[in-house]
């Protein structure tokens, strides 16, 4: 049951004014054992918008936790990712459980059978929006609003100074700042907002320490998420129009 606090609120991942029916952990309870929910952001969510996350979620707990490296990913696995996709033969086939052979590798100084998973970076990044607009409201007391929008990627680490370089002028010292360790590593985020516009921040974060392989990833992998919130291209183009009127 949501507290009344929670209650005909505007959501916070649509903006609907007035209709949040519960009260949404920005960060599912399904990340974390359970001695390391207590302190997890809640925002109001309208029932639409809660039940699309946390089918997300769903398919994300269980494929991050599967290549987590948590300090005690091994518990995570044996205690939350094995009950939860033991009988889900379609999720295991989704992350590359099933059909795809297992590697002996070293992990956290114990040998043991490891799958290279398939995950689907477009839920991924969907959910990580959901994340955003969450944190957004937690941190800033309201949706984040019509005219901007979760711009979010993974970036290679050799380039994510210059990302910063490029926009640092928009945060500079003294702007309002955000951040929290969940779960002892379990969640790791940061955050800022430019005075220019309180619609316009920025957002790093990762998952468990999980480092996914592409194409065009460095050997190591990439492991953190990086998410602009900027005007959508309708607001910039109805600023342009007011500006040449």
């Amino acid at each position: 049951m949501a507290g009344k606090q929670y209650k005909n609120k505007d959501c916070a991942y649509c903006g609907g004014v007035g209709i949040s029916k519960t009260a949404d952990h920005v960060i599912a309870r399904s990340f974390f054992f359970e001695s390391d929910r207590g302190n997890l952001p809640q925002v109001p969510a309208c029932m639409k918008c809660n039940n699309i996350k946390s089918e997300l979620e769903h398919y994300a707990s269980a494929a991050l936790m599967a290549g987590s490296n948590h300090i005690e990913a091994d518990r995570y696995r044996q205690e939350m990712v094995r009950p939860r996709i033991g009988r889900n033969l379609k999720l295991q086939r989704e992350i590359g459980l099933v059909g795809n052979e297992a590697r002996w590798l070293n992990v956290n100084g114990i040998i043991q059978p490891m799958h290279e998973l398939k995950l689907n970076p477009h839920k991924l990044q969907e959910l990580v929006r959901y994340v955003v607009l969450g944190l957004y409201y937690f941190h800033l007391g309201k949706p984040l609003g019509g005219q901007f929008y979760p711009d979010v990627k993974m970036q290679h680490p050799d380039e994510e100074p210059k990302i910063w370089a490029s926009v640092a002028e928009w945060f500079p010292d003294g702007c309002p700042k955000f951040g929290s360790n969940l779960g002892r590593g379990s969640f790791i985020y940061e955050g800022a907002q430019s005075p220019a516009s309180e619609g316009f921040s920025v957002w790093r974060m990762s998952w468990h320490g999980v480092r996914l392989h592409g194409n065009n990833t460095p050997p190591q992998g990439v492991g953190v998420w990086w998410a602009f919130t900027r005007p959508t291209e309708e607001a910039v183009k109805a600023a342009e129009g007011h500006e040449s009127a």
